[in-house]
């Protein structure tokens, strides 16, 4: 913090409990918010009741929004966590029809974003790098036939058009979309930056700066002179775990952490040195969503978190003083009104229960909805994620984590809290239930199998007695059914 100056964070209700991953603001001020667990939440303007799209209605594919992007000829695209690319057209949400092959079987998106040429450019976290083009055709970006380093992309970002930055769980890659050519982001040596590191997050500021979110801090990079700034702990940041990036309508650099918020206020002195002012706040026990950030037409910033949207803005102690005294008045007087009410309330009900005993008794209600908590969406994730790469014995605890939209510190805490292992452990153990199932219905050799779950013969072997207690030829030889065991699989 500096001068009398704070960022004061308030929630922003949609009309009931949500996670808000992204959110996109339409021309005529209308807004989206894309929800992990709750399909999609729209406001026609700020004041306005939110309406809400989801699986369980039917109107969606899928429940788990991440990305939203607005293509040039005015379509909305949503991006989601298992369930592919979808888009709205003619009040209607679409999710096959009209997608080319190969973009129509893709399940999970982390970012979209048009070329100069209106060519699509599809992200995914676990299967490399889609290039629509507009005659239709689709080609794809991997390890196998291009010089990206992972097929774990994490986020997109352009500025013209003309250069694509692409994210991803092993460092920087930068696409000349007119030429093809696809090479490492470098600093002024010609050393690659960040190379196989973690990024999450890109935004380009403008044709000179590229701020780029990383677990090791946040970096502004100077594209003419390839030089670059990193921000840390020790210049402010609550921590170095960069989650999203914004510019506000007043040219300030908005910055989220797993559990802040922060404001960077870019600056020179005479000798055109460049300097930094860094304004930090904790959101307390909430989790800021990757991409969940947002500057609205008229100047709002937004925030998604695992608390629901969040709006934050810079304020002096004497306004912050001068506007919780308001508050309080309005609490109070809220408050009252409230009490008033109910009482009035309660006595009417008395009266109408005497003249009418039935209205007492009688209690209409639908039937349960079944909703998954927090924690088994996680597991149910992390699950789609393992078995999504089964035969791929380089599947790590790195790439869950970012497909999950979590630090590897973060995702262990997640994972010792729920299921009592260890992300690594949890990961070993589906392997092996997967290589379980195929022993009971496959007929296949114990090192055949293994392979197929990602394993050497040695390593399931190993690990398959740890669960089961035997080895995977005993288990066989000995014919053990294990149905007790099964059950819980």
């Amino acid at each position: 913090m500096f001068g009398d100056n704070h960022i004061d964070v308030h929630p922003i209700g949609l009309g009931k409990s949500v996670h808000v991953s992204c959110m996109l603001q339409e021309k005529n001020g209308s807004m989206w918010f894309g929800l992990d667990g709750g399909g999609l939440a729209y406001k026609e303007s700020r004041d306005a009741l939110c309406l809400f799209y989801n699986k369980l209605k039917g109107t969606l594919p899928t429940d788990v929004v991440l990305c939203i992007y607005q293509s040039t000829d005015g379509r909305l695209w949503f991006g989601s966590f298992g369930d592919g690319l979808f888009y709205r057209e003619n009040g209607r949400f679409v999710s096959h029809d009209g997608l080319p092959k190969g973009i129509d079987s893709l399940q999970y998106i982390s970012g979209i974003v048009e070329d100069e040429h209106k060519a699509m450019w599809i992200g995914t976290t676990n299967n490399g790098l889609y290039y629509w083009k507009q005659d239709g055709t689709v080609q794809r970006l991997s390890v196998d036939n291009s010089q990206l380093p992972t097929n774990t992309i994490t986020h997109l970002s352009t500025f013209n058009g003309r250069h694509l930055y692409v994210a991803t769980g092993w460092g920087i890659r930068v696409i000349d979309t007119q030429t093809g050519v696809i090479a490492p982001l470098t600093d002024a040596h010609g050393t690659p930056l960040l190379e196989k590191q973690l990024v999450r997050y890109l935004f380009q500021d403008n044709d000179s700066v590229l701020w780029i979110g990383a677990q090791t801090g946040l970096y502004a990079y100077h594209i003419p002179s390839k030089s670059y700034d990193l921000l840390t702990t020790k210049n402010g940041l609550a921590d170095n775990t960069v989650r999203a990036i914004c510019r506000d309508s007043q040219g300030f650099i908005w910055v989220t952490t797993e559990k802040s918020i922060c404001r960077i206020t870019p600056m020179k002195d005479k000798g055109e040195t460049q300097h930094y002012q860094l304004l930090s706040q904790s959101v307390g026990d909430l989790v800021m969503h990757v991409r969940g950030i947002y500057c609205t037409s008229d100047g709002q910033m937004l925030f998604g978190s695992s608390g629901g949207l969040l709006s934050a803005s810079v304020v002096s102690e004497e306004a912050s003083s001068h506007f919780n005294w308001n508050i309080l008045w309005i609490v109070l007087l809220i408050f009252v009104v409230a009490f008033s009410t109910g009482i009035v309330l309660y006595y009417r009900k008395r009266i109408r229960s005497r003249e009418n005993p039935l209205s007492s008794i009688m209690d209409v209600a639908p039937t349960p909805i079944e909703i998954q908590s927090v924690d088994e969406q996680l597991i149910a994730k992390a699950t789609a994620l393992i078995e999504e790469n089964m035969s791929n014995a380089d599947f790590s605890v790195e790439e869950l984590g970012v497909a999950l939209g979590m630090s590897r510190s973060y995702l262990y805490k997640r994972f010792m809290a729920v299921t009592g292992m260890s992300p690594q452990k949890f990961i070993r153990s589906i392997r092996v239930k997967r290589g379980k199932q195929y022993l009971d219905q496959s007929g296949e050799g114990i090192s055949q199998i293994a392979w197929h779950v990602g394993m050497s013969p040695k390593q399931f072997s190993k690990y398959f007695k740890e669960e089961y207690g035997v080895l995977p030829s005993d288990y066989i030889r000995c014919g053990y059914q294990m149905s007790s065991s099964s059950s819980t699989d």
